[in-house]
């Protein structure tokens, strides 16, 4: 849900958005994790990542130079290309298929991700990630790096998976701006319940400084969960 927001705000970071919300149905036909982590395969952070840098807005909160703005949209196009063209997909897709589409996607995103990290600078790939946790929520806490950074026990992973697992399957209604807000404040607070003190801090610090993405319009989000 998140990740289609952002998707319908950054206009060219479409199809990143449509993965990025498709990948929790492919990683529960896996059988691997149905929160989106924790050992699950797909795709992280990675194709937030770069559908976020598609944003003016980021790009300038990065101080990206004229060339890295051009070498990120090589990323982006190569990305839009791997991806079903205008046409294509017509009728009915199994699960088996769904599953096939997403896996060759995640690795295209994964290979561009690389690439990515080596365009940016390590200030511009902090930034990058922290904005990407704000924007993501809670739902990054689910991830196994986040994870690992806050020092989670099994048991709280097991906490924070019965925590997201409910919001799963509930993309085919969209609700409206003030439910959406209320359902992402009721997660956020079951996700920070599991987490200590000490950890609730950690995740501050990983998310770093608020960053509110501006809608097309002007309106905004600020990404403090």
């Amino acid at each position: 849900m998140v990740r289609n927001v952002v998707g319908r705000w950054l206009g060219t970071a479409g199809l990143v958005a449509l993965m990025a919300a498709v990948a929790p149905a492919q990683e529960r036909g896996q059988g691997r994790g149905g929160a989106g982590g924790f050992g699950a395969g797909g795709f992280g952070g990675a194709g937030g990542k770069i559908g976020l840098i598609q944003s003016e807005q980021v790009q300038q909160e990065l101080k990206l130079t004229d060339e890295q703005k051009s070498k990120v949209g090589e990323v982006a196009a190569r990305v839009r290309e791997a991806g079903p063209q205008r046409g294509q997909g017509g009728g009915q897709v199994d699960r088996e298929q769904l599953r096939e589409r997403m896996q060759a996607m995640s690795r295209v995103v994964a290979e561009e991700e690389k690439k990515l990290d080596e365009i940016l600078n390590d200030e511009q790939k902090n930034r990058l990630e922290q904005i990407s946790l704000q924007v993501t929520g809670v739902r990054a806490i689910a991830r196994d790096e986040v994870a690992s950074k806050l020092g989670l026990s099994d048991e709280q992973k097991e906490q924070v998976q019965a925590a997201l697992r409910p919001q799963r399957g509930q993309g085919q209604q969209r609700p409206d701006a003030g439910a959406f807000r209320e359902r992402r404040q009721q997660l956020e607070e079951q996700v920070l319940a599991v987490l200590n003190d000490e950890q609730k801090q950690k995740w501050e610090e990983l998310k770093g400084e608020a960053f509110e993405l501006q809608r097309r319009g002007g309106q905004g989000r600020r990404g403090q969960n």
